[in-house]
């Protein structure tokens, strides 16, 4: 099993930076990429990196950027694991896709109550 602690600050911190560089790094890539099959083909090698070096920072990311559990086991159950990557890529940019067109969709205005300033 592999183990999601790590074991030094300096680990912590690479980690850290891994886990927000690919959220940030996917919502940034589908925010202004033109061309959808090179950010598959981008996302997928991520994947694919994670999945053989950090598979529980794989699963962290895939939580923070919303994938479904459905979307996940079903994609773990129905297919060989050389092409989890690439149908991991397609859920990461689907996902995206979905946020991107919500956020257009529906504006939220700011909270401007005292205690919700940041």
């Amino acid at each position: 099993m592999f183990s999601t602690n790590p074991t030094s600050s300096d680990e912590y911190n690479e980690k850290m930076a891994n886990e927000i560089d690919l959220t940030q790094w996917c919502t940034d890539l589908a925010r202004s990429s033109p061309d959808h099959q090179q950010s598959l083909l981008l996302i997928g090698e991520r994947v694919s990196e994670l999945l053989q070096q950090d598979p529980g920072l794989l699963f962290s990311h895939l939580y923070r950027l919303d994938i479904e559990e459905k979307d996940l086991r079903k994609i773990l159950e129905d297919y060989a694991p050389e092409l989890w990557p690439e149908k991991l890529a397609e859920a990461i940019w689907q996902r995206q896709m979905e946020r991107i067109e919500s956020k257009k969709r529906i504006r939220v205005n700011p909270v401007h109550e005292e205690g919700w300033d940041f």
